[in-house]
């Protein structure tokens, strides 16, 4: 049961995360894009 809560936590905080570093995370993913121009 614990570990449910556990995974539960994690998933709720990735998902608040993700969504707070949505900008960086993009930006990571289109850094190639950025040196190329």
């Amino acid at each position: 049961a614990k570990l449910d809560i556990f995974k539960a936590c994690m998933l709720i905080l990735n998902f608040f995360t993700r969504s707070e570093t949505e900008e960086d995370s993009e930006s990571e993913s289109t850094t190639p894009h950025t040196s190329g121009e």
